[in-house]
């Protein structure tokens, strides 16, 4: 089983023994399958949610991506950020049952 860090980063315990006697190009074909694997895990995953949770999760995305660039650009926040972060907030909240109890 592999094991990752915080930024989700698999460990270099995890690699193969003789990773480090690898050429520069097995080590490449190696890390190019690991993220193909990882993407087809992440897309399965993302299957199984509904159309309703799918699309608050990319409303959610676009939300913190406008705010972000805004931010950088503006050193300023619009409203209009500010109230597509809440509308994102609330139905996240709706569609994977985040109520406070």
């Amino acid at each position: 089983m592999d094991t990752y860090n915080r930024r989700g980063n698999k460990l270099m315990s995890d690699l193969p023994k003789d990773f480090n006697e690898w050429t520069l190009d097995e080590k490449s074909a190696y890390w190019d399958e690991q993220r193909e694997q990882e993407r087809g895990d992440r897309q399965g995953r993302l299957d199984q949610l509904s159309k309703e949770q799918r699309e608050a999760v990319r409303e959610a995305y676009n939300a913190i991506s406008g705010a972000l660039q805004s931010l950088h650009e503006c050193q300023d926040l619009w409203m209009s950020d500010v109230k597509n972060l809440d509308n994102s907030m609330w139905q996240l909240r709706r569609q994977f049952n985040l109520q406070e109890d």
